[in-house]
Protein backbone atom coordinates (compact mmCIF):
# COMPACT_ATOMS: atom_id res chain seq x y z
CA UNK A 1 0.00 0.00 0.00
CA UNK A 2 1.46 3.34 -1.00
CA UNK A 3 1.61 6.43 1.22
CA UNK A 4 -1.45 8.09 -0.35
CA UNK A 5 -3.56 4.97 0.26
CA UNK A 6 -2.33 4.60 3.83
CA UNK A 7 -3.36 8.21 4.61
CA UNK A 8 -6.79 7.82 3.10
CA UNK A 9 -9.88 7.15 5.13
CA UNK A 10 -12.07 4.09 4.43
CA UNK A 11 -14.31 6.23 2.27
CA UNK A 12 -11.39 7.26 0.11
CA UNK A 13 -11.17 10.81 1.50
CA UNK A 14 -8.33 12.42 3.33
CA UNK A 15 -8.71 12.57 7.13
CA UNK A 16 -8.44 16.37 6.81
CA UNK A 17 -11.28 16.62 4.33
CA UNK A 18 -14.26 18.63 5.40
CA UNK A 19 -17.50 17.01 4.38
CA UNK A 20 -20.92 18.58 3.84
CA UNK A 21 -21.34 18.68 7.62
CA UNK A 22 -17.73 19.14 8.63
CA UNK A 23 -16.22 20.11 11.98
CA UNK A 24 -18.00 23.46 12.03
CA UNK A 25 -21.30 22.25 10.65
CA UNK A 26 -22.88 23.16 7.31
CA UNK A 27 -20.24 25.75 6.39
CA UNK A 28 -18.14 23.15 4.46
CA UNK A 29 -17.09 21.90 2.00
CA UNK A 30 -17.37 25.09 -0.07
CA UNK A 31 -17.12 28.06 2.21
CA UNK A 32 -18.97 30.32 2.29
CA UNK A 33 -22.11 28.37 1.28
CA UNK A 34 -23.12 31.37 -0.86
CA UNK A 35 -20.38 30.44 -3.32
CA UNK A 36 -21.58 26.86 -3.78
CA UNK A 37 -23.43 27.14 -7.09
CA UNK A 38 -24.68 23.55 -6.84
CA UNK A 39 -27.07 24.48 -4.04
CA UNK A 40 -30.40 26.37 -4.20
CA UNK A 41 -29.95 30.14 -4.22
CA UNK A 42 -32.08 31.06 -1.20
CA UNK A 43 -30.75 28.16 0.85
CA UNK A 44 -27.11 29.14 0.43
CA UNK A 45 -27.88 32.84 0.90
CA UNK A 46 -29.67 32.43 4.23
CA UNK A 47 -27.20 29.80 5.44
CA UNK A 48 -24.37 32.28 4.88
CA UNK A 49 -26.42 35.06 6.52
CA UNK A 50 -27.09 32.99 9.63
CA UNK A 51 -23.46 31.81 9.84
CA UNK A 52 -22.15 35.40 9.94
CA UNK A 53 -24.65 36.35 12.64
CA UNK A 54 -24.41 33.24 14.79
CA UNK A 55 -20.87 31.85 14.24
CA UNK A 56 -18.62 34.57 12.81
CA UNK A 57 -15.44 33.01 14.20
CA UNK A 58 -16.09 29.62 12.61
CA UNK A 59 -17.30 31.31 9.43
CA UNK A 60 -14.12 33.31 8.88
CA UNK A 61 -11.89 30.41 9.92
CA UNK A 62 -13.40 28.33 7.13
CA UNK A 63 -13.85 31.10 4.55
CA UNK A 64 -11.65 30.70 1.50
CA UNK A 65 -9.48 33.73 0.88
CA UNK A 66 -9.43 33.68 -2.91
CA UNK A 67 -11.64 32.73 -5.82
CA UNK A 68 -12.67 36.14 -7.06
CA UNK A 69 -14.67 39.00 -5.57
CA UNK A 70 -17.79 38.65 -7.73
CA UNK A 71 -19.81 36.42 -5.40
CA UNK A 72 -18.85 38.28 -2.19
CA UNK A 73 -19.67 41.56 -3.95
CA UNK A 74 -23.14 40.35 -4.96
CA UNK A 75 -23.80 39.13 -1.43
CA UNK A 76 -22.74 42.48 0.02
CA UNK A 77 -24.73 44.47 -2.53
CA UNK A 78 -27.96 42.64 -1.66
CA UNK A 79 -27.82 43.24 2.08
CA UNK A 80 -26.30 46.71 1.99
CA UNK A 81 -28.75 47.92 -0.66
CA UNK A 82 -31.80 46.69 1.24
CA UNK A 83 -30.50 48.11 4.52
CA UNK A 84 -29.57 51.50 3.04
CA UNK A 85 -32.88 51.82 1.20
CA UNK A 86 -34.88 51.07 4.34
CA UNK A 87 -32.81 53.55 6.32
CA UNK A 88 -33.48 56.23 3.71
CA UNK A 89 -37.19 55.40 3.61
CA UNK A 90 -37.43 55.69 7.40
CA UNK A 91 -35.71 59.08 7.19
CA UNK A 92 -38.05 60.27 4.43
CA UNK A 93 -41.09 59.11 6.38
CA UNK A 94 -39.95 60.99 9.47
CA UNK A 95 -39.28 64.16 7.49
CA UNK A 96 -42.69 63.94 5.82
CA UNK A 97 -44.46 63.53 9.16
CA UNK A 98 -42.39 65.98 11.18
CA UNK A 99 -42.36 68.65 8.44
CA UNK A 100 -39.24 70.15 9.96
CA UNK A 101 -40.96 71.13 13.22
CA UNK A 102 -38.26 69.58 15.42
CA UNK A 103 -35.44 71.27 13.52
CA UNK A 104 -37.33 74.57 13.50
CA UNK A 105 -37.62 74.41 17.29
CA UNK A 106 -33.87 73.86 17.66
CA UNK A 107 -33.05 76.68 15.24
CA UNK A 108 -35.31 79.10 17.06
CA UNK A 109 -33.67 78.13 20.35
CA UNK A 110 -30.36 79.11 18.71
CA UNK A 111 -31.77 82.55 17.90
CA UNK A 112 -32.73 82.13 14.25
CA UNK A 113 -36.14 83.47 13.23
CA UNK A 114 -38.42 84.11 10.27
CA UNK A 115 -37.09 83.72 6.74
CA UNK A 116 -33.86 82.02 7.83
CA UNK A 117 -35.73 79.19 9.52
CA UNK A 118 -38.28 78.87 6.70
CA UNK A 119 -35.55 78.53 4.07
CA UNK A 120 -33.72 75.85 6.03
CA UNK A 121 -36.91 73.88 6.66
CA UNK A 122 -37.92 74.13 3.00
CA UNK A 123 -34.65 72.52 1.97
CA UNK A 124 -35.35 69.55 4.25
CA UNK A 125 -38.68 68.58 2.68
CA UNK A 126 -38.78 65.32 0.66
CA UNK A 127 -38.17 65.94 -3.05
CA UNK A 128 -37.33 64.22 -6.34
CA UNK A 129 -33.67 64.30 -5.29
CA UNK A 130 -34.48 61.83 -2.52
CA UNK A 131 -36.02 59.46 -5.06
CA UNK A 132 -32.94 59.74 -7.25
CA UNK A 133 -30.76 58.97 -4.24
CA UNK A 134 -32.79 55.82 -3.55
CA UNK A 135 -32.34 54.64 -7.14
CA UNK A 136 -28.58 55.16 -6.89
CA UNK A 137 -28.22 53.32 -3.57
CA UNK A 138 -26.73 50.15 -5.17
CA UNK A 139 -24.01 52.26 -6.81
CA UNK A 140 -23.27 54.10 -3.58
CA UNK A 141 -23.00 50.91 -1.49
CA UNK A 142 -20.60 49.25 -3.94
CA UNK A 143 -18.38 52.34 -4.04
CA UNK A 144 -18.45 52.68 -0.25
CA UNK A 145 -17.59 48.99 0.16
CA UNK A 146 -14.46 49.33 -1.97
CA UNK A 147 -13.45 52.55 -0.20
CA UNK A 148 -13.86 51.08 3.29
CA UNK A 149 -12.03 47.91 2.30
CA UNK A 150 -9.18 49.83 0.67
CA UNK A 151 -8.67 52.14 3.66
CA UNK A 152 -8.78 49.26 6.14
CA UNK A 153 -6.40 47.09 4.12
CA UNK A 154 -3.96 50.01 3.90
CA UNK A 155 -4.22 50.50 7.66
CA UNK A 156 -3.66 46.77 8.17
CA UNK A 157 -0.53 46.98 6.03
CA UNK A 158 0.73 49.94 8.07
CA UNK A 159 0.47 48.00 11.33
CA UNK A 160 2.05 44.90 9.80
CA UNK A 161 -1.07 42.74 9.91
CA UNK A 162 -1.83 42.28 6.20
CA UNK A 163 -0.59 38.71 5.82
CA UNK A 164 -3.03 37.96 3.01
CA UNK A 165 -4.17 39.77 -0.13
CA UNK A 166 -6.63 42.61 -0.61
CA UNK A 167 -9.20 40.01 -1.62
CA UNK A 168 -9.12 38.50 1.87
CA UNK A 169 -9.94 41.89 3.39
CA UNK A 170 -12.64 42.49 0.79
CA UNK A 171 -14.25 39.14 1.55
CA UNK A 172 -14.37 39.93 5.28
CA UNK A 173 -16.03 43.29 4.60
CA UNK A 174 -18.42 41.93 1.97
CA UNK A 175 -19.77 39.06 4.05
CA UNK A 176 -19.85 41.05 7.29
CA UNK A 177 -21.68 44.09 5.93
CA UNK A 178 -23.77 42.04 3.51
CA UNK A 179 -25.20 40.13 6.45
CA UNK A 180 -25.29 42.70 9.25
CA UNK A 181 -26.78 45.46 7.08
CA UNK A 182 -30.14 43.72 7.50
CA UNK A 183 -30.11 45.28 10.97
CA UNK A 184 -30.98 48.57 9.25
CA UNK A 185 -34.51 47.22 8.92
CA UNK A 186 -34.95 47.96 12.64
CA UNK A 187 -36.36 51.52 12.84
CA UNK A 188 -34.23 54.08 14.69
CA UNK A 189 -31.95 51.55 16.43
CA UNK A 190 -30.78 49.47 13.46
CA UNK A 191 -27.96 51.75 12.36
CA UNK A 192 -26.83 52.27 15.96
CA UNK A 193 -26.65 48.51 16.58
CA UNK A 194 -24.89 47.93 13.26
CA UNK A 195 -22.19 50.59 13.41
CA UNK A 196 -22.14 51.17 17.17
CA UNK A 197 -20.64 47.81 17.96
CA UNK A 198 -21.72 44.71 16.07
CA UNK A 199 -20.12 45.41 12.69
CA UNK A 200 -16.78 46.69 14.09
CA UNK A 201 -16.52 43.65 16.39
CA UNK A 202 -17.22 41.16 13.59
CA UNK A 203 -14.86 42.99 11.22
CA UNK A 204 -12.06 42.91 13.79
CA UNK A 205 -12.65 39.21 14.38
CA UNK A 206 -12.91 38.47 10.65
CA UNK A 207 -9.71 40.30 9.74
CA UNK A 208 -7.79 38.59 12.54
CA UNK A 209 -8.97 35.15 11.38
CA UNK A 210 -8.59 35.78 7.64
CA UNK A 211 -5.15 37.39 7.83
CA UNK A 212 -3.95 35.16 10.67
CA UNK A 213 -2.85 38.26 12.53
CA UNK A 214 -3.04 39.68 16.04
CA UNK A 215 -6.20 41.12 17.50
CA UNK A 216 -4.59 44.48 18.21
CA UNK A 217 -3.57 44.84 14.56
CA UNK A 218 -7.05 44.15 13.21
CA UNK A 219 -8.51 46.43 15.89
CA UNK A 220 -6.18 49.25 14.89
CA UNK A 221 -7.00 48.72 11.20
CA UNK A 222 -10.76 48.90 11.80
CA UNK A 223 -11.00 51.55 14.52
CA UNK A 224 -8.03 53.72 13.53
CA UNK A 225 -9.47 55.17 10.29
CA UNK A 226 -12.95 55.39 11.87
CA UNK A 227 -11.58 57.34 14.84
CA UNK A 228 -9.66 59.69 12.55
CA UNK A 229 -12.78 60.22 10.41
CA UNK A 230 -14.87 60.90 13.53
CA UNK A 231 -12.38 63.50 14.74
CA UNK A 232 -12.46 65.23 11.35
CA UNK A 233 -16.26 65.25 11.40
CA UNK A 234 -16.27 66.74 14.89
CA UNK A 235 -13.95 69.52 13.73
CA UNK A 236 -16.23 70.26 10.76
CA UNK A 237 -19.31 70.29 13.02
CA UNK A 238 -17.68 72.63 15.52
CA UNK A 239 -16.51 74.99 12.76
CA UNK A 240 -19.97 74.92 11.17
CA UNK A 241 -21.63 75.68 14.51
CA UNK A 242 -19.25 78.59 15.10
CA UNK A 243 -20.02 80.02 11.64
CA UNK A 244 -23.76 79.62 12.27
CA UNK A 245 -23.56 81.34 15.64
CA UNK A 246 -21.48 84.19 14.19
CA UNK A 247 -24.14 84.69 11.48
CA UNK A 248 -26.89 85.20 14.06
CA UNK A 249 -27.65 88.91 14.39
CA UNK A 250 -26.96 90.28 17.88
Amino acid sequence: MNEAESNASPGGASPDATGPTGPIGPIGPISPPWEDASRPLFERYFETLIAVFARPGAFFDAMRLEGGIKMPLVFAAIGMTVGSMMGNLYSLAWRAVDQGKSVATVLRMMGLEGVQVDEMIKGMQPSWRDLAALILVPVFVVISLFIMTGITHLALMLVGGANKSFEATFRVFAYTLGALSWLDLIPLLGGLILWGGWAPIVLILGLARAHRTGGWQSTAAVLGPATLCLCCCMVVIVLGAMMLVSAIPH
